[in-house]
């Protein structure tokens, strides 16, 4: 007797089939997960790089004229600091996505602050207080 007369070598085949879509999904959804995650650690490391900055902004401010800090940003996440902008906010930029941290000078001059386009290297910038306006320069 032949499997295919009762339909028995059709339905193994389906289930088969059924077992193998199965597990491609599964593994699709672990390599999504994984994905996901280290895009969510990239964007908290752009914070933190965010967060550094208003940090020295504010301090630089609030130890008043003349005090200036040295602030080191690595070249990894690469990101755009947007000083400023809005004001009285830092924005910093990355893979498209924005997130805004508050400062607290009102007198600060607009300026972008970015990593290393090419992944290599820190930029230095300094961070000074010129009789209350608060500046940032790259070194």
């Amino acid at each position: 007797m032949n499997l295919d007369d009762k339909g028995q070598g059709s339905v193994e085949v389906l289930l088969v089939f059924l077992i193998v879509f199965i597990v491609i999904i599964i593994f699709v959804g672990v390599i999504t997960s994984a994905t996901e995650k280290a895009e969510t650690g990239s964007l908290a490391e752009a914070r933190m790089q965010g967060e550094k900055i208003a940090t020295a902004i504010n301090n630089v401010y609030s130890h008043g004229p003349g005090y200036s800090i040295n602030i080191t940003i690595p070249p990894s996440p690469n990101i755009t600091a947007l000083v400023n902008q809005p004001e009285n906010y830092i924005t910093v930029i990355y893979n498209g996505q924005q997130i805004q941290i508050k400062v607290i000078p009102t007198n600060l001059n607009t300026s972008n602050i970015t990593s290393d386009p090419n992944g290599v290297s820190d930029i230095i910038y300094t961070v000074s207080n010129q009789n209350g306006t608060v500046y940032i320069k790259k070194n």
